[in-house]
């Protein structure tokens, strides 16, 4: 007698299974593109990036609205080459030798420094920590327009215990106008994790978001 037979597809509900991918069907393949990759094994699929989409020597970048980057190996190098309406992207944790701005010549003996600049974006990417081994300020902006500080994580552990109180994670010094601290996060700093401590307090519109 003759044998009936059903097709698989009529068995599965819908709302079961995914039948199609961006509108691709049947056999649908993942294609890894630059420094991606995609294995398989089983029924596994993983989807990662290469090691040299990591680019371990990729510290800190600074990209100018032209759309040109060079890389850094650390963040006050980076700052110091910043030029106005650069993004700079921090990477990695970074470790930085704070000193107290007031007791030196300033800013540049602060541990990072900003002056004279505009239109500014310092960003972390994936909340990378700044520390320091030693007591003082840790980001020095002064007589800046238009800058923006976003996703970084600032740690004072490494700070001198006995001195908690007369440094600050970010010091505004001079006249700043239009500076925004947005997503970041700041540890073991005493009280002072965003201030006006040195010089004439003339800053103006400084916003703090999400910290």
């Amino acid at each position: 007698g003759a044998i009936a037979t059903s097709s698989p597809r009529a068995k599965i509900a819908p709302g079961q299974v995914v039948r199609s991918l961006n509108t691709a069907k049947d056999d649908v393949i993942l294609q890894g593109g630059t420094n991606v990759t995609v294995t398989t094994r089983g029924n596994a699929v993983t989807i990662d990036l290469k090691p040299e989409g990591l680019d371990p020597e990729k510290r800190v970048t600074v990209t100018s609205t032209n759309g040109t980057t060079a890389h850094y190996d650390s963040l006050r190098a980076a700052l110091v080459a910043a030029r106005n309406r650069d993004t700079v992207r921090v990477y990695s944790d970074q470790q930085v030798e704070a000193q107290k701005v007031y007791e030196g010549t300033w800013p540049e003996l602060a541990g990072l420094f900003l002056t004279n600049k505009s239109d500014i974006t310092i960003e972390g990417v994936g909340m990378p920590t700044i520390r320091s081994a030693s007591y003082g300020d840790y980001l020095f902006i002064k007589d800046c327009t238009n800058v923006t500080v976003s996703g970084l994580a600032f740690d004072g552990l490494g700070s001198s215990p006995g001195e908690p109180w007369g440094y600050c994670m970010i010091n505004l010094g001079g006249t700043n106008e239009n500076v925004t601290v947005r997503d970041c996060r700041f540890t073991n700093f005493g009280d002072q994790g965003i201030a006006h401590l040195f010089g004439e307090k003339t800053s103006r519109f400084v916003t703090v978001q999400g910290c």
